[in-house]
């Protein structure tokens, strides 16, 4: 689309003319990649935990270490929140989603979980008993279908989650992350966003597309001053501080 502002300048004696400057906005064409990891950049959304049933009260939103497990019963939480919105580093609302990844290290090796999409509101403060015995996959707390699944080995994991983002880019409040529950009684350990080794924290990888119509903020022009010498020029720099 096109967009355009005035101006005029004046010296205290007299004014110019109003110029115009005009403004050709295009579509974006090229795909852009953001990556979401706690302490990369200045992001820090990252929220996960293990909910325990056999600690059932136990907060352990700051665990360096996430539990996924059937015996003793472990679920784990895990969400990338602040993602979407206006302004550098964020998906535009209504993006198209090519791709996206979540990955994230596995320290000790089990049988495969399963990754379910959190329906429910929660937080790092959660225990067993305050979400009620844990996540229920019923189509309430969290979907009924696993939208992912992984060998529990050793290593880095990497998960196609490119429906889940489709969905939450258009309408982020349904963006709860997701529920890892087991499928057997062997557990599988997870480095948490609080590990000290900023590499092993679960990073979320996102490729998107934005051709909606562009958000219009209205310009700011504050006002500038200087001191001269008669019939010395000076020189005002005054688009600095407008925007």
């Amino acid at each position: 689309g096109s967009d355009s502002f005035t101006y005029r300048v004046s010296d205290g004696t007299t004014t110019s003319n109003v110029a115009t400057v005009s403004l050709t906005i295009s579509d974006q064409t090229q795909p852009v990649t953001l990556t979401f990891r706690n302490g990369v950049g200045s992001y820090v959304g990252t929220e996960d935990t293990t909910l325990t049933a056999s600690t059932p009260s136990t907060v352990n939103g700051a665990s360096t270490l996430l539990g996924v497990d059937g015996s003793p019963v472990e679920h784990l939480l895990l969400k990338f929140s602040n993602i979407f919105g206006v302004g550098a580093g964020l998906i535009p609302i209504g993006a198209t989603i090519q791709s996206a990844t979540l990955s994230f290290e596995i320290t000790d090796p089990g049988d495969a979980p399963n990754v379910h999409r959190m329906l429910a509101a929660w937080n790092e403060s959660n225990t067993w008993n305050s979400l009620n015995t844990g996540i229920q996959n019923d189509g309430v707390e969290a979907a009924t279908s696993p939208e992912a699944t992984f060998s529990g080995t050793t290593g880095t994991m990497m998960l196609d989650v490119t429906s889940a983002l489709s969905d939450w880019a258009q309408n982020p409040a349904t963006n709860h992350g997701w529920a890892f529950l087991p499928t057997g009684s062997n557990g599988v350990d997870i480095a948490s966003s609080e590990v000290t080794t900023i590499t092993s924290r679960p990073q979320l990888s996102v490729t998107y597309l934005f051709s909606g119509t562009p958000v219009n903020h209205a310009p700011v022009a504050v006002a500038d001053s200087a001191n001269t010498t008669r019939n010395v020029p000076v020189t005002i720099s005054v688009q600095a501080n407008d925007s």
